[in-house]
């Protein structure tokens, strides 16, 4: 994970503000946030 790879640096830090932008595969399918079509980048 992003903080097993972080962790050496800062024990301590914090992880925010994250958000699914797509997906793709699993039962679920494809999947886009309707909010990443508005033209803005995660």
């Amino acid at each position: 994970t992003i903080y097993d790879m972080c962790k050496a640096v800062d024990k301590a830090m914090e992880i925010g503000a994250i958000h699914l932008a797509e997906k793709t595969g699993g039962k679920s399918g494809h999947f886009i946030n309707p909010k990443e079509q508005g033209g803005e980048q995660a």
